[in-house]
């Protein structure tokens, strides 16, 4: 074989595989580099004869990108539970089993094809590449903001054109959500309650409504400006003949720090609930189902995430609903999962049965980075109300009120008339720019509404 065939082999080698996985990542719309710098190395194994090496080295980087991929489409804390995930591959919809079965055929045959490929490769071609693609990654590396960089996350991968897929997951898996993750030593202690202070006590009284909508709503802040809040819960003024309470109150914390709040009046030393089994036993949902109440949660993100999955029956629920339960035509980028848009039909359907009944929601696109391809109609004019249009808290409060323009449509059907909603926020917003965050947000202020069922009698404006 000629000189010229060599080195286009040699450069086909590093680009096949390349071309495939930058090909999955843009038809899911995911952060990945141009050119994975994993891949020349595997070629340098092949162009010095160590053919195994190089076939095992190959497996490792592909199953590396793989899953620097895929932990962007359904973050998980470890293998095990992507392992676990994968035991609900029978009970899968049609759809996703035809679109895994078609990514692996598409993984095996580019394997095959790479490694016959591989077995003509060039030392010095390969040799050259593999220093062309350290030395861009170097140059391309001392670019990165240290803001950028501090941003890597398990939600968001380093792009560029040249980068290791294996550096990335590093940096991805490596983030403070899972350092904080991995602690074992996880303990449920008592803390005051938030908006469903009233709900507990009337359920000592014997007094709750028969039938509850509770929405945990993320990033949900208060802004210093108040008509910037009367402009966001404007919707839901008009959807209720009877008057609606509204509050705030001061409190830190992470999301499943708001949940535990508003559903046990508790709060975790740390995340890792998986191995906490006591101390759920006064948690709303437990108490609600002693009396006879069908309680059921659902979350648009992956019930792997604080691996809720193990909890949320601990604290009572009947059902739960995650991404990975049904089929999305879609899904939304502030953070993997599904659009709370097209969440509403579950609510109503739960709701369309009759009996006493307890829902749980935790919403998941106002999440930071609040990212503005899931904003689909602004409803807020942010310069109107003194807030800068190209920022985040701008974003932010946009994809609340297109949530409460969606929660006001559905308040508005007969499903909805005779149930009580409480809508709270789990923290104040994430703001990266800490003085655009004072100048528009109370800090740690988190707000709550409750609107009360309509009377029997009333009708729906």
């Amino acid at each position: 074989m000629n000189k010229a065939n060599n080195i286009t082999i040699t450069l086909a080698c590093i680009a096949v595989p390349n071309l495939v996985f930058f090909c999955v990542a843009s038809y899911f719309d995911l952060n990945r580099p141009w050119f994975n710098l994993d891949y020349s190395i595997v070629v340098l194994l092949f162009s010095f004869g160590w053919r195994k090496a190089g076939a095992l080295a190959l497996l490792i980087a592909m199953v590396l990108d793989c899953l620097a991929l895929l932990t962007q489409l359904l973050p998980f804390s470890r293998i095990a539970d992507l392992i676990y995930l994968a035991s609900f591959l029978p009970s899968t919809s049609t759809y996703h089993i035809t679109l895994i079965s078609l990514a692996s055929l598409t993984i095996a045959l580019t394997f095959t094809s790479s490694v016959k490929l591989n077995r003509h490769a060039s030392k010095m071609t390969a040799l050259a590449a593999l220093n062309i693609a350290v030395l861009v990654q170097i140059i391309f590396s001392a670019s990165i903001a240290p803001e950028a960089e501090n941003d890597t996350s398990y939600r968001k991968a380093v792009e560029g054109p040249v980068y290791s897929q294996g550096l990335n997951l590093y940096r991805m898996r490596s983030n403070i959500f899972l350092e904080m993750f991995e602690d074992q030593k996880v303990t449920l202690k008592k803390t005051a309650p938030g908006a469903t202070a009233s709900t507990f006590e009337a359920l000592e009284k014997g007094a709750t409504p028969e039938r509850i909508l509770l929405i945990v709503s993320e990033s949900w802040g208060v802004p210093k400006n108040d008509s910037v809040q009367a402009a966001l819960l404007a919707p839901l003024e008009k959807v209720r003949n009877s008057t609606y309470s509204y509050g705030t109150f001061r409190r830190a914390g992470f999301t499943i720090d708001g949940e535990l709040r508003e559903l046990c009046r508790t709060r975790p030393s740390h995340f890792n609930l998986s191995n906490v089994n006591s101390g759920f036993e006064n948690c709303l949902p437990n108490l609600l189902d002693a009396r006879g109440y069908h309680t059921a949660a659902m979350h648009g993100a992956s019930g792997l995430m604080y691996n809720r999955l193990a909890w949320y029956p601990k604290v009572g629920f009947d059902e739960t609903y995650f991404f990975e339960n049904l089929s999305w035509h879609r899904r939304c980028y502030s953070f993997p999962g599904a659009c709370d848009l097209d969440l509403f039909d579950n609510v109503k359907a739960y709701f369309g049965k009759p009996g006493k009944k307890f829902f749980y929601w935790l919403t998941l696109n106002s999440h930071s980075s609040y990212d503005p391809r899931d904003i689909e109609v602004e409803y807020l004019d942010c310069d109107q109300l003194g807030i800068r249009k190209k920022t985040e808290s701008c974003r932010n409060l946009q994809l609340h009120a297109q949530f409460f323009h969606g929660l006001a449509a559905l308040l508005q059907t007969n499903e909805l008339r005779d149930v009580e909603v409480i809508v709270v926020g789990d923290h104040s917003p994430v703001i990266l720019d800490q003085a655009e965050k004072s100048a528009y947000f109370l800090d740690r202020a988190i707000p709550w509404i409750k609107l009360p069922p309509i009377p029997a009698a009333a009708t729906i404006r």
